[in-house]
């Protein structure tokens, strides 16, 4: 009776319900629990929850697909002999995970949320059982997938743009980085919000073609992360848009002209805000106020610390790594890279390095859905400035879909 439910599915939807809801909606929730102050994270833990059921059905589905003859599964991974490696390192970096909270309890002595709970929760529920099912994905409908996300993405923003002015201009909150919170809870952080206008930003201007509007949405996203001042994601965000020019236009247009008279339009009409409305900001571009204030910003501090301290932990142990985290910061290392010589080594670099490769290529020359190759690079540079292996569930699962491109075909071929 299940089998004939999940042929009756149509597929292609379904697996684009699956990316939208596991990779792109948490921020519902952290809205639903900032207006009805939701604190104990009810909603939350119910959501992630309902992604792992999501994700055991599917790669439930993969294994009825082939019928339990895994000896079909092994020849798929015998020809994609790099997602075997892949997954012989994320086994080295699970037994990491599991000896260093059980043996050494490093949850004892991290900044972080100290419970084991917590590394597992997002290590195994969030990040990795969702990205396992990912691979398993065969069919996906793109344009669905597109359509969908691009309407969610401007929904959510403008939700934000709304709270930002209603946070600074009738609640009174001051201060230049916005986030949202309400009676000392934070609910959505500065990095995020400065993601998700990004994907904003690139959304809209992959479909400028068929609208002029997306300019003004393009507007909104880059003022968002403006507002937030995180250098990560502004930074990712340019570097994606010249990605966009050098492997996908491949030519300069009259779109690149607008897109950045927008951009300075958006600089502009945020640093005179800042200036006209000084009670509620420090005056001046925010972004640029962390620039001018590097030797004073904790943030800036903070990091460096951790980065030096990364580099002597890996130094100290460069074979095998270490432990999953920063020890002498209590904290992970904000850089991905970094993150897999620390707690895998340079056993872990070469088990990696061949599906990072060809999730290169498949971005730049092998994936024909534009957005979707632009989402992972965009990604991909952010857990170069935030985040860890174990928590950065949103790279992983695109990651997987992108890498997964190239293989379904022989896949759905070894399946029939």
């Amino acid at each position: 009776m299940l089998n004939n439910i999940i042929k009756k599915i149509d597929e292609g939807k379904l697996n684009s319900i699956f990316i939208l809801i596991t990779v792109f909606s948490f921020p519902v929730i952290a809205l639903v629990n900032y207006l009805f102050e939701v604190k104990l994270g009810y909603v939350s833990k119910s959501f992630r929850v309902f992604n792992m059921v999501f994700s055991f059905y599917l790669i439930y589905r993969f294994i009825v697909k082939l019928k339990f003859d895994f000896t079909l599964f092994k020849k798929a991974i015998k020809k994609y002999y790099y997602i075997a490696l892949f997954f012989l390192f994320l086994i080295f970096y699970l037994v990491r995970l599991v000896f260093d909270l059980e043996v050494y309890h490093i949850n004892e002595i991290t900044v972080i949320p100290s419970a084991k709970n917590y590394f597992y929760l997002y290590a195994i529920g969030v990040t990795f059982i969702p990205m396992i099912a990912a691979f398993t994905i065969t069919k996906l409908d793109f344009n669905f997938l597109k359509i969908y996300l691009y309407r969610y993405l401007i929904t959510l923003n403008t939700l934000l743009i709304i709270i930002f002015f209603v946070e600074r201009f009738i609640n009174n909150q001051t201060g230049y980085r916005f986030i949202v919170t309400k009676n000392e809870v934070e609910y959505f952080n500065a990095i995020s919000i400065a993601v998700n206008g990004g994907l904003l930003v690139i959304m809209s201007f992959l479909n400028i073609s068929k609208s002029k509007f997306n300019y003004i949405l393009i507007g909104v996203g880059f003022f968002l992360i403006l507002t937030t001042a995180s250098r990560g994601p502004i930074l990712s965000i340019l570097i994606s848009l010249i990605f966009i020019l050098i492997f996908k236009d491949k030519k300069i247009n009259i779109k690149y002209l607008y897109l950045t008279f927008v951009m300075a339009g958006t600089v502009l009409v945020n640093y005179l805000m800042t200036l006209f409305f000084s009670d509620y900001f420090i005056a001046g571009n925010a972004f640029f106020h962390r620039l001018n204030n590097l030797n004073d910003d904790q943030s800036t501090i903070s990091r460096l610390k951790i980065t030096k301290d990364a580099f002597s932990q890996i130094l100290d142990s460069p074979i095998f790594g270490s432990h999953f985290l920063v020890i002498e910061s209590k904290m992970y290392s904000h850089n991905i890279l970094l993150d897999i010589l620390i707690s895998t080594g340079l056993l872990g670099v070469l088990l990696i390095i061949p599906i990072y490769l060809f999730f290169a290529k498949n971005i730049i020359y092998k994936v024909p859905y534009t957005y979707i190759t632009v989402i992972g690079f965009f990604y991909f540079l952010n857990t170069m400035t935030s985040g860890s292996i174990y928590n950065n569930y949103e790279f992983w699962i695109i990651f997987a879909v992108i890498i997964g491109y190239q293989s379904k075909h022989y896949k759905t071929k070894l399946i029939k």
